[in-house]
């Protein structure tokens, strides 16, 4: 009888083992088929509103939206830019940080305007939203597997400014970057 319960125990021990192993294994298959693809993709030029004017469209490198500039010269000027975000691959995406550098104002005014570049500047109307549902685009936001987002870029001059600059502001953006993470 010991040896029956001794071979018994030894038959569990090592089909519990086989298992555990078993199922390790399979984990890190379904690991290794697992694939992690985000790109930018199609942006553009979307819309120009009131005075406002774009000498360069920016570029996407890999997730990143190149240094680009908005002119402006009075209240509700703005321009939007939008482009997708696609996970082509099979494991959702959450965006874990916005590296937007704030924005330079520079008067094109000779000479230079401080006072209007400080005017634009503190009236900046500077944000990432989903095109259609026009929520802010936020950390923690998840782009499912196999879908993409279209996001737009506003930048312009808020209507709601005491007064719109003597001339005309170039508001310079620098390089932003939007980072997702396996979710």
């Amino acid at each position: 009888m010991k040896k029956s319960v001794l071979v018994t125990v030894i038959v569990l021990v090592f089909s519990l083992v086989g298992i555990i192993l078993g199922n390790k294994s399979f984990a890190f298959e379904n690991n290794i088929n697992d694939s992690w693809n985000i790109n930018f993709n199609n942006l553009k030029t979307s819309i120009i509103n009131g005075s406002a004017y774009v000498p360069n469209d920016p570029e996407i490198i890999e997730t990143n939206i190149n240094a680009f500039d908005v002119l402006i010269s009075k209240k509700g000027d703005y321009a939007s830019f939008t482009f997708d975000v696609e996970n082509s691959g099979n494991i959702d995406a959450k965006l874990v940080t916005i590296n937007k550098i704030e924005p330079k104002c520079i008067s094109l005014e000779l000479p230079e305007n401080t006072s209007d570049e400080e005017l634009v500047c503190s009236n900046l109307d500077y944000k990432y939203y989903y095109t259609k549902t026009n929520k802010e685009v936020k950390i923690g936001d998840v782009i499912k597997a196999g879908t993409k987002e279209n996001i737009t870029i506003k930048v312009g001059f808020k209507n709601n400014s005491i007064s719109d600059p003597t001339g005309d502001v170039q508001i310079t953006l620098f390089d932003s970057t939007l980072v997702y993470n396996k979710k």
